[in-house]
């Protein structure tokens, strides 16, 4: 557990008791740490503890454990049985069993002072304590810096000398040819210029061949002197790791300091002259790489505290200079210029240098490797032999197919020819390979380097090769990707899911995040009983009991073709499909799942398809709902701890969504109920009049509304009219329309007039709001026209509150929109309502209406009102369908609003 982890932990749910010890706070931050990492709660913890973990006395409960948690009263036995219960891996166990156990020592030895030691002493010591784990954390940092620091130049020198072991191949190559030449020129006389060329490039190319033996000396000392402060850096960290062994995992950041990597070293075919400057030049390079690398472990050195290496003293600085020009040979001079006379030793000093490139390609700690131009493996070291595990003389002559698996052994061959033919170097990823049966941790990975390789002449060798095991990185990777998708997962679930309050569209909506991004197959079952009259009815809480009931199949998805066992053909396929109803066996995994409201990972079951499957129970408010089923198929990886994880956060978001349409349900259906029973029943009869009506609750899924209509009987066959509408939404609008209505009858049996009638009733809407009759913030204002129809004398007087118009057809089919003063909404309070007569001719048709027949938002309402006439002057004659007609005719004008239509035929 690293310092990050510490701090991570102390700002868990769980706090520190104030006044603890720096080492008592420490080992609290662990336990709590792997308390978390566990996943189990305080009950869990307690029901796993026993006697025996506590040498015979009486296991802690859960607030005992709680409290030791915070740091009260720790000892040593709760220490080492929340290890055991949280840490089920024997070698972890063991680990954070050390690790414990050691911050406990530090607890013991800071409470054992001397007799009578005073408050400031003990304070003194635990000052000096801290001192020295802060000091001891800086020299840990700076060791795992150095060590860094020497990988680093271990890396660039171990490149260096292979460069130079191939310049001074081609050098040794060089020299040779030079040596040939001017032996044939002392055989046959020539022209003493030609002689004096010849001469001069065998002396520069054998001062440059010293000068390269030099160097490569100087690179082959810094890599033993890397490999030296490696070795010292690593056992400097080793120990002081074990020193703070409760830190350890403490990574170091990385290093500023970059390895600078020495660009390919090869010749194209040239002039003799130029090649020899070619290769000053890069012997210039190289020099300035020794400079740097020799600079890099003095900083090692510096970092590690230790002495200059023996001998450093300023490095030998070459001055090379080239030039191509005969008139200006080529020239290499050092401050210790030397040049050997004797050319009989020459072809011995090509054979060594010849070995010793040998022996640096066979003790290379990484894997190389490197085929011919017919691509067949001709020679590799000894790090990619054990790394196959195979001899290397075993893998000569093998092609890429016989040494890789089959797609990686196609691919490896494709990115050698692409090499070989161009020249550029591939990177490529590639499982390592195991042809000898070996055991191997999983999948391991490997990055080769490919790259062409040519001869002193520049033509094409073959291709060379470098392996690096990368297998830690690759699984940090994928791990971190995982990690991302899974929050991806949740954040499109958290924008996606209950984007309605209907059950189904928030089952379908679930489904539509996690197929096929999570699985292939998902199923969503729901208790019947959450779409019967009384929604709010569910099973119950989580229990022994509630394992049984009939599920109802709300959505299905899938990606795979017809499979039918995932969605429940064990039970019938005619269970399968959504709509239908299922109720699983009491010792199925479902019922399991429904009885205790956990997941279950069943048994594969009989599909070929399916690969792994998953139950997650709908569970929102201690009340399960449902289950979700979540199904991979072959060819896909089985369910692992966090995806289950992930799982259950989906459907538990989901749930809470399905429970708020459940609620949303049952109120609605209430209000619906509660409306209904408040508005007249059936067509009522009055004298001379034929009545029909229709009613329709808004369809988007929102509360209930105020609309209502009513007729009266009055005497003297005369018949009062009746259409309102109150502002507001809900159960509060609902029971001001039950109040409104009421009082407008009791007022209609008084005999008043139209206008009376409104002007009553103003006030007392205005009552009920100053009383808290009616709420305020919600329900304060209506709309309303009172109308009486006296059949006698055929004459119909109207009142408006701040309603909309009647509209009369006659008996032409021709429609008109009675001129009726608007007035003001009910509960304004102080205003005079006016009236206005109107005679109806017989056949003539009257209709009453709220706004929700011909507004919306879509819709202006003179539009709707063109259509509403349009709609009344073609219409049927009889007066039923009439109705229906202007309903089905109206429909993309409503739904936003309640719907309330009151239409009369006059009947001489």
């Amino acid at each position: 557990m690293d310092g990050s982890q510490v701090r991570k932990a102390g700002g868990r749910r769980r706090t520190l008791l104030a006044g603890l010890d720096p080492h008592t706070t420490t080992l609290v931050m662990l336990l709590q740490t792997w308390v978390d990492e566990s996943g189990l709660t305080l009950d869990a913890i307690a029901k796993a503890f026993t006697s025996e973990h506590f040498g015979g006395r009486r296991a802690p409960r859960r607030s005992a454990i709680g409290e030791r948690l915070r740091g009260s009263a720790l000892d040593r036995d709760f220490v080492t049985a929340l290890i055991e219960v949280c840490t089920p891996d024997e070698q972890a166990q063991a680990r954070r069993l050390k690790e414990a156990l050691a911050v406990w020592r530090q607890i013991e030895e800071a409470r054992t002072l001397p007799v009578g030691a005073s408050p400031g002493l003990a304070h003194d010591l635990l000052v000096r304590n801290q001192q020295h784990t802060i000091d001891a954390q800086n020299k840990l940092m700076q060791a795992q810096e150095a060590l860094l620091l020497s990988n680093q130049a271990l890396s660039q020198s171990n490149q260096l000398v292979l460069m130079l072991v191939h310049m001074l191949n081609h050098l040794n190559e060089k020299y040779l040819e030079l040596l040939r030449e001017a032996d044939n020129l002392e055989q046959a006389p020539s022209d003493p210029k030609l002689q004096e060329s010849v001469q001069h490039r065998l002396e520069t190319a054998l001062d440059l061949l010293r000068k390269a033996r030099e160097e490569k000396t100087r690179a082959e000392t810094e890599q033993l002197e890397a490999l030296r402060l490696k070795d010292v850096a690593l056992r400097r960290a080793e120990a002081l790791q074990r020193e703070l062994d409760h830190f350890r995992g403490t990574s170091v950041a990385d290093s500023a300091v970059t390895a600078e990597v020495p660009e390919r070293w090869t010749i194209g075919p040239t002039s003799q002259d130029a090649e020899l400057a070619d290769i000053a030049n890069a012997l210039a390079k190289a020099t300035a790489l020794n400079d740097k690398n020799e600079q890099l472990t003095q900083d090692v050195r510096e970092d590690l505290g230790l002495d200059p290496a023996p001998g450093s003293g300023a490095p030998s600085r070459l001055s090379v200079t080239a030039s191509d020009n005969l008139d200006n040979p080529l020239t290499a001079t050092s401050a210790a210029s030397r040049r050997p006379t004797d050319h009989q030793r020459r072809p011995e000093q090509a054979a060594q240098e010849l070995a010793t490139t040998a022996a640096i390609f066979g003790q290379t700690p990484t894997g190389f490797f490197m085929f011919d131009s017919s691509l067949r493996l001709q020679r590799v070291n000894e790090a990619f032999a054990i790394g196959v595990g195979l001899p290397a003389e075993h893998l000569l002559n093998l092609a890429p197919q016989d040494i890789f698996k089959a797609g990686d052994g196609d691919r490896l061959l494709l990115a050698l020819r692409t090499v070989l033919s161009n020249g550029d170097p591939i990177d490529l990823r590639l499982t390592k390979p195991q042809l000898a049966g070996l055991a191997s941790r999983g999948s391991e990975i490997w990055v080769v380097s490919l790259y062409r390789i040519s001869d002193a002449k520049g033509l094409t060798i073959g291709v060379a090769g470098q392996v690096q095991d990368v297998t830690s990185r690759h699984l940090a990777e994928r791990e971190a990707a995982g990690v991302r998708r899974s929050l991806a997962l949740l954040n499109e679930a958290s924008t996606h899911i209950g984007s309605t309050l209907n059950l189904e569209t928030t089952a379908e909506e679930l489904l539509d995040v996690i197929v096929p991004q999570f699985c292939d197959v998902a199923t969503v079952d729901l208790y019947t009983a959450l779409f019967g009259d009384d929604s709010g009815s569910v099973p119950g809480p989580i229990g022994p009991s509630n394992d049984s009931g009939e599920l109802h199949r709300v959505a299905v998805s899938s990606v795979v073709g017809s499979v039918f066992s995932a969605m429940g053909t064990q039970y019938g396929r005619d269970r399968a499909e959504v709509g239908s109803t299922l109720c699983y066996p009491p010792r199925s995994p479902h019922a399991r799942a429904l009885r205790t409201g956990r997941s279950v990972v069943p048994q594969p079951g009989p599909d070929p398809l399916l690969r792994s499957t998953l139950v997650v129970p709908l569970v929102a408010r201690d009340q399960v709902l449902g289950l979700v089923q979540l199904s991979r198929a072959i060819g896909s990886e089985p369910f692992d701890a966090r995806e289950v994880a992930i799982a259950e956060e989906l459907v538990a978001r989901a749930a809470v969504c399905v429970d708020n349409a459940r609620l949303y349900r049952r109120e609605h259906e209430r209000a619906l109920i509660l409306q209904r029973s408040l508005l007249p029943p059936g067509n009522p009869a009055a004298s001379g009049l034929e009545i029909a009506r229709r009613y329709l609750p808004s369809n988007n899924n929102t509360e209930v509304g105020g609309d209502w209509f009513d007729v009266i009987p009055l005497p003297g066959s005369r018949t009062a009219l009746v259409i309102g509408d109150v502002m507001g939404r809900g159960l509060r609008a609902t029971v001001a329309m039950g109040q409104l209505r009421t009082v407008v009858r009791t007022l209609a049996m008084l005999d008043l007039a139209p206008k009376l009638v409104l002007q009553a009733l103003d006030e007392t809407v205005c009552n009920l709001a100053d009383d808290g009759s009616l709420d305020g913030a919600e329900v304060y204002l209506a709309t309303c026209i009172y109308a009486v129809y006296d059949a006698d004398t055929q004459q119909c007087t109207f009142a408006s509150a701040g309603h909309l118009p009647p509209v009369l057809r006659d008996p032409n089919g021709q429609t008109l929109v009675l001129d009726v003063p608007p007035g003001l909404p009910l509960g304004i309070g102080g205003y005079a309502y006016e009236e206005v007569a109107a005679t109806l001719p017989s056949g003539s048709v009257l209709a009453l209406y709220t706004d929700g027949l011909v507004e919306s938002r879509e819709r202006h309402l003179d539009e709707g009102l063109r259509a509403f006439r349009e709609v009344l002057a073609h219409g049927p004659s009889q007066l039923d369908q009439l109705c229906d007609e202007v309903i089905v005719e109206l429909s993309s004008y409503y739904g936003e609003d309640d719907v309330a239509l009151l239409m009369v035929r006059i009947r001489s």
